[in-house]
């Protein structure tokens, strides 16, 4: 598509609100209003035709430019959030979320006539950059109180990357590159049930009088759909039409429920990849595969010891060899009070090749003491080791470790497999917890049912990975799913595995199945998918750059605008040393580890190119230059001139001899010259200069320009007060390669910095460490004119 599509009927805008992004009135100075028409013509979002007679946001037309209403759901229908408060104004970002498409149908219809809009003066920034929109050509409008802007190459290509076309018969279409969500075809009755997606195909229950169907439709192609199970939901007690589905190490199953609560029992049904299903297991009970069959875990009532069995591989049923100790009640968690005793389910029991880990309690009807301590029992010779000497409510297996939670204090630990060097992970009280790639993540919460996630750090000082309270997380094919709870408008959250944000999903949340890098869920009377292989593919990579902020930026747990504000930075320069998207990991003394998100606008990167001195920006990211030089031996000082010239370090000293102060001049255009050296200041044998991390640094009134890596130390060995030197200089360009107008600027060898050496007559290598700056032998200012 040609730019010139762009102008006329071509371009599209967009709007921003939900009728509460831009309050009428917010920016406390008069509007201007301005005539608007309505398109008389077709306009598709994402495939999504809109019916723009009946909107009550209707597309508008504003000096031949198409405006789009960004309302709650199409502006994240299309990848974008806005957020409007009183101190900064508006703001629009390009986000990880998505929503399906909002109609706003409304009982009257839009006239074909002109209607009156008017010109918002609030601050405003898109994807970070800052618009004076009484200035725009094509300003940002507001029309029954929503925010509306124009689709013009600068943001719908430059800022946003969609994809439009134009056809005279068709009219405008709109494609953004955030996954979208597909309607999967639900009845409305299977929809407030279970679902599950498996193998390219959606399962789900459809009740017809007493009868419930399992069905099956291939993803996409609801109405070709096959019954693969049925059965009575009518027990005697009511119908009992609820389904679960589970994914296991053998595939999916279906369990549902029939009877009473004591007289009842789970029915267990395994689904095959073909689609067949066949009943496997009736009762209270839990199973897991083993390489030598199925062990099978007894959780009827009333509880009784020795309730662990194994049916051999081939064979079918529920009862088998016994296995472990008789006298030990497994896989139940028991609850002693002084007025009772409480045994619920647990389902940590976990097969390690032939090894059986699970929780064991000496119970019965007239005894319970050594209650929920963790077992490894050996297949093969039945041997049977406690593992965990604490009662322990639920445990997993990560690799080589035991991750559990304690009775006692209801908090998280960790140990090797044999219950050895266990150590304390967390200092919250525990309602949930998962293991995924070396991360662990766990839940606390309070007594309204909702939860925090946290992920455990080395340091103790466990960050919060969501800012909304949850009701539920669940770690599924290696990635988090965590559904806020309904006071923050439900919804879901998909993390990976290091618990940074891939999306944010705004449609109701009931019940989510993931499978196959694929989400299905429910909620009320519909059901959604979305296809998770469709999130952008964003790497962690390793940086090392310094970030000009130009103002208050909020410093977050997590890489993400979901989790907890910890901190605000004044406008300064950071360091970073990893990159996630716009997201940026930066470590200090006082906050630690933590991140900060950095838009530098596509479209202002460009345009940098023709800047000329009164428009010079210093640049935003500041990575690492490699110099040019060579090191090579210089001089032997006496005593009395070392002292005067080198004034910092112990034993090996740096000196940098150019600049000194702001009369020295440099014409505008010439490289700037200067020499650094390193000296043997304090060994009385000769020392060998092996390594260092020496940086050059040019500043333009306290921000940074440029950053250079001196080269390599030469192994050039150094009697008492022998100098290294080596030329160096700057081209006066910044990081981004464009040059500096005049003015005042300062050259620093950074602080604070290492040298490596070694010493004569000595073995392994020593480390000269330079704190700060002393007098001006590190760098001082200079003038380019």
């Amino acid at each position: 598509m040609k730019k010139k599509l762009l102008g006329c009927s071509a371009a599209v805008i967009i709007a921003l609100g939900c009728g509460m992004l831009l309050p009428a009135g917010a920016s406390g100075a008069a509007e201007t209003s301005v005539n608007v028409t309505l398109p008389n013509f077709n306009v598709s979002l994402n495939g999504h035709r809109v019916d723009n007679e009946s909107r009550e946001y209707p597309l508008l037309v504003y000096k031949d430019i198409t405006y789009f209403p960004m309302t709650w759901y199409d502006s994240r229908l299309l990848g974008l959030e806005a957020n409007w408060s009183p101190e900064n104004g508006l703001r629009i970002d390009q986000e990880a979320v998505t929503s399906s498409y909002e109609p706003y149908r409304t009982n009257f219809k839009n006239a074909a006539s002109r209607y009156t809009a008017t010109v918002p003066q609030t601050a405003i920034a898109i994807n970070g950059q800052s618009i004076d929109n009484t200035k725009e050509t094509y300003p940002l409008l507001s029309f029954r109180d929503v925010t509306y802007f124009p689709l013009t190459w600068r943001f719908a290509h430059d800022e946003f990357g969609w994809e439009y076309e134009w056809d005279s018969a068709q009219g405008l279409s709109i494609q953004s590159h955030n996954p979208q969500l597909l309607d999967a075809g639900l009845p409305a009755d299977a929809a407030r049930n279970d679902v599950a997606l498996y193998k390219g195909y959606l399962y789900f229950a459809e009740t017809e009088g007493t009868q419930n169907r399992i069905v099956r439709a291939p993803i996409g192609q609801p109405s070709n759909r096959e019954t693969i199970y049925t059965y009575s939901v009518d027990s005697g007690y009511g119908l009992q039409t609820a389904v679960y589905f589970q994914l296991r190490e053998d595939g999916l199953w279906l369990t549902y429920h029939s009877g009473g609560a004591t007289m009842g029992h789970d029915t267990f049904v395994h689904i095959r990849d073909d689609g067949t299903a066949e009943e496997r297991f009736s009762g209270y009970l839990d199973f897991k595969t083993t390489p030598i069959g199925t062990l099978i875990v007894q959780m009827g009532n009333p509880p009784r010891g020795g309730n662990l069995s194994l049916v051999p591989s081939g064979q079918t049923g529920t009862v088998g060899t016994a296995v472990g100790n008789p006298e030990l009640l497994y896989g139940r968690h028991v609850t002693v009070s002084e007025s009772s005793v409480g045994v619920g389910n647990d389902y940590s029991s976990t097969v390690v090749g032939n090894v059986v880990y699970a929780l064991g309690s000496r119970y019965s009807l007239d005894r319970s003491d050594d209650l929920n301590k963790i077992y490894a029992i050996d297949l093969r010779t039945n041997e049977t080791t406690k593992i965990v000497d604490s009662g322990v409510r639920q445990f997993q297996i990560a690799g080589d470790r035991l991750i559990y939670v304690k009775d006692a204090d209801n908090t998280l630990y960790a140990s090797r497999l044999d219950g050895t060097n266990e150590r304390k992970l967390s200092d919250r009280p525990v309602s949930w917890f998962a293991e995924t790639d070396g991360n662990i993540f766990y839940t606390s919460g309070g007594e309204d049912g909702s939860y925090l996630l946290y992920r455990v750090e080395e340091n103790g000082n466990d960050p919060a990975v969501l800012q909304a309270p949850l009701r539920n997380v669940q770690l599924v094919d290696g990635k988090l799913l965590a559904l806020p709870d309904e006071q923050n408008n439900g919804g879901a959250f998909v993390l990976d595995e290091a618990g940074r944000l891939l999306l944010t999903i705004t449609d109701p949340v009931d019940r989510a199945f993931v499978s196959d890098q694929t989400m299905v869920w429910a909620a009320s009377a519909s059901g959604k998918i979305v296809r998770l292989t469709d999130l952008p593919v964003v790497s962690l990579q390793p940086i090392d750059a310094y970030i000009n902020l130009s103002a208050k930026t909020d410093v977050h747990t997590t890489a993400s605008e979901r989790s907890p504000v910890v901190a605000s930075l004044a406008p300064q320069a950071v360091h970073a040393f990893e990159k996630w998207g716009d997201w940026y990991h930066i470590r200090s003394e006082w906050l630690g580890d933590a991140w900060i998100e950095v838009r530098e606008s596509n479209a202002a990167v460009a345009a940098a190119a023709n800047r000329g001195p009164a428009g010079y920006r210093p640049p935003v990211f500041v990575p690492l230059s490699i110099m040019d030089g060579t090191w090579t031996f210089e001089h032997q000082y006496s005593e009395v001139a070392f002292n005067i010239v080198y004034s910092t370090g112990v034993h090996v000293a740096p000196n940098l001899t150019f600049p000194r102060t702001y009369v020295e001049t440099v014409p505008l255009g010439e490289p700037l010259a200067f020499h650094l050296s390193l000296i043997n200041r304090g060994v009385e044998t000769a020392a060998t200069v092996t390594g260092h991390d020496l940086e050059m640094q040019v500043f333009d009134r306290g921000r940074l320009l440029w950053r250079g890596k001196v080269p390599a130390a030469a192994a050039i060995p150094l009697n008492k007060l022998a100098t290294v030197g080596t030329d160096l200089q700057w081209d006066q360009k910044d990081a981004n390669g464009y040059p500096v107008p005049a003015g005042r600027y300062e050259l620093y060898l950074r602080t604070p910095t290492n040298i490596a050496y070694t010493v004569d007559g000595q073995t392994g290598t020593f480390t000269e460490h330079i704190d700060h700056m002393a007098d001006k032998t590190l760098g001082g200012g200079f003038t380019i004119e």
